[in-house]
């Protein structure tokens, strides 16, 4: 041994060994975050790495603060909420880059559909490694967060839920309920036609419920796009935990037609009629034969427009979804999906509009059916414009009194888990006639005028083969004229 150690000495460069000292690695010097935010390759001193050491940011009401919630959907506060829970629950691991850089890459590719080049030129972030905290950050968000924003409610929101929608004039309604699609673009050919439904393009669909605050309560898993309603509805896990009874022993009140209140055990979801013929699911009618059941259809669609508002904001916030999504794993579209849900109700408790807060801050204006005072010029009431125009058969011939007492609750009606469909839309047509005759249906002032005041159509004018009337929403008329009369 030591012979091999004495010639290696002697010749050195032979071994390619060199025998200078070391450097001491302490000697190096460290490079300061302040050298780093003047390098336009580092991560600080790109255009997000000095967005981030701004000082404004933190004050909402700033430009730069405001220019932050346009660029990444999120105001800086709850991009920190975020941040801070991303590190708690170890969304994306150990790594040499800030969490910070790594959510607001996720917000990006979220909010405007941006590829990973794009990114690239902004944070100096690699293109492989955006994608892969894209998909680590929606991971992370639905496995750790999901549930904590996102669930059907219980108990004192339940309540708060039910109220307002009495007050709407549907009591027992918890929600409303609709499904919407995703258009894939790079679908597999094997799946090319189950994915192809009424779009007639590749989609995923997915069914979520809102309340009238337009947040989500729940959102099933993916369906393929040539998959309906009323097939969605039989495998999604709130749907049938409603059908098993989860609902049923909740009991809300509805004015019979002689105006005694009335017992109605159970709670239902308002949908269109593309659902099956349910207790737990009232829609408006397909073809209204009188009066009471026109103004409550119309009243329900419009209630229920909730949930494609809900539908149209996170699309419209998220542009991810306004366009063909190009993953080719459905998991990694129905966690963004998720994600982009779980970010709106924070959006929603953030900017004031949670459950108890909504409905307290709310100015409710009552909808008068007497009101005539001038709104809209050259239109006439829904009652006197259909007493010249509707069959007399069709007209309305119960008598409700002036106010509907509900301090005083008569006998339940049938007291049964599942309450028969007609039955329940029955009563509930019922109820929302007595209340909007005596003025008691309610409306949120927030919504426009015509929605405030009631239901009015224009004067009728007999050159024109088809009208429309002024309801809730723009809606071709269901009134026809034919051979000179109106029919339905």
């Amino acid at each position: 041994m030591s012979i091999v150690k004495e010639f290696i000495e002697t010749d050195p460069g032979r071994f390619s060994i060199s025998t200078a000292p070391l450097k001491d690695r302490r000697s190096r010097r460290k490079r300061s975050s302040h050298d780093l935010r003047h390098d336009p390759d580092s991560l600080w001193g790109s255009a997000w790495g000095r967005m981030l050491c701004e000082k404004d940011l933190k004050d909402p009401s700033s430009w730069i603060a405001k220019k932050f919630r346009r660029r990444f959907r999120l105001p800086y506060s709850v991009f920190l909420l975020l941040v801070q829970k991303c590190k708690h629950a170890q969304v994306f691991g150990a790594s040499r880059i800030p969490t910070e850089f790594k959510v607001m890459v996720a917000l990006r590719i979220l909010g405007r559909g941006n590829c990973a080049d794009d990114i690239n030129e902004l944070s100096n972030i690699g293109e492989s490694t955006c994608n892969v905290i894209f998909h680590q950050f929606c991971k992370g968000m639905v496995d750790s967060l999901y549930n904590e924003y996102v669930s059907f409610p219980s108990g004192e929101d339940l309540k708060v839920v039910e109220k307002t929608y009495a007050k709407f004039g549907f009591p027992g309604a918890c929600g409303s309920q609709d499904a919407t699609h995703l258009r894939l673009g790079k679908c597999l050919q094997a799946l090319t036609v189950m994915a192809t439904g009424k779009e007639q393009y590749p989609t995923l669909a997915f069914q979520c419920v809102c309340g009238p605050n337009r947040k989500i309560f729940h959102c099933s898993e993916a369906y393929l796009g040539s998959f309906n309603d009323m097939t969605i509805t039989a495998h999604d896990d709130l749907c049938q935990s409603i059908r098993g009874g989860l609902l049923d022993e909740v009991e809300s009140t509805c004015i019979d037609a002689d105006g005694v209140p009335r017992i109605v055990k159970g709670r239902y979801l308002i949908v269109d009629g593309g659902y099956p013929k349910e207790s737990w699911l009232m829609d408006p009618f397909g073809l209204a034969c009188t009066m009471e059941e026109k103004r409550y259809s119309e009243w329900l669609e419009s209630v229920r427009k909730d949930i494609e508002c809900a539908f149209g904001i996170i699309k419209g916030r998220f542009r991810l979804f306004m366009q063909a999504i190009q993953f080719h794993k459905f998991h990694q579209i129905e966690n963004a999906w998720k994600a982009a849900i779980m970010l709106h109700n924070m959006l929603i408790s953030y900017d004031g509009n949670d459950l108890t807060d909504w409905e307290r801050n709310l100015n409710w204006s009552n909808i008068d059916p007497d009101l005539d005072d001038g709104v809209f010029e050259n239109q006439v009431s829904m009652d006197d414009a259909m007493d010249d125009y509707i069959d007399p058969t069709l007209q309305e011939v119960e008598s409700i009194p002036q106010r509907v007492d509900t301090t005083v609750v008569g006998p339940s009606y049938r007291a049964s888990n599942i309450f028969h469909y007609h039955t329940r839309r029955q009563a509930l047509v019922t109820h929302f006639n007595a209340l909007y005759k005596c003025g008691q249906v309610h409306w949120p002032k927030r919504s426009s005028v015509g929605m405030r005041f009631r239901l009015r159509i224009p004067e009728l004018d007999r050159s024109t083969v088809h009208d429309s009337h002024y309801a809730l929403y723009t809606k071709p008329s269901d009134f026809r004229r034919a051979g000179g009369g109106l029919v339905i």
